[in-house]
């Protein structure tokens, strides 16, 4: 048995989870080579939570941005593969909003309850300044096949 996300669900080796934080998560488990998976959510009583990925686009998962529910003012920052998960906030709709330097500023994005229920694919475009003379070498895009 394993988890998406370790940072809000931890699992046994027998199997038994427990809650390490609000969030989302999702559960695998797997028995005499067959497996099933289920997503798991933890909030507080009458709140909901919302995943999703922040990426740059032509690249891939943008880690240490920080994403902020304007409301109520819970925060977290994704992670190394882009993935953030947020819990305890007010019911949709919502309004999300990502930062990080050297990024578009902010980001706000509304959240309904389909996004909530489907997770969040929010792209932020890096942006470089110059000044009249200087020059600048690109980050290199992604290759797709």
């Amino acid at each position: 048995m394993g988890t998406g996300d370790a940072l809000i669900i931890s699992v046994s080796a027998t199997g038994l989870m427990t809650v390490v934080d609000f969030g989302i998560s999702r559960v695998l488990a797997v028995y005499q080579s067959r497996s099933a998976g289920s997503v798991v959510t933890i909030t507080p009583t009458g709140t909901v939570a919302v995943s999703g990925r922040v990426r740059e686009p032509g690249l891939s998962g943008l880690a240490g941005v920080r994403i902020v529910e304007v409301t109520s003012g819970r925060a977290t920052t994704s992670r190394q593969d882009g993935q953030f998960s947020i819990a305890g906030l007010p019911r949709a709709p919502m309004r999300l909003r990502f930062s990080k330097d050297g990024y578009e500023q902010p980001s706000d994005v509304d959240v309904s309850q389909g996004a909530q229920d489907d997770g969040v694919d929010v792209p932020l475009q890096r942006f470089i300044r110059l000044t009249a003379g200087e020059t600048v070498t690109p980050p290199p895009l992604a290759l797709t096949m």
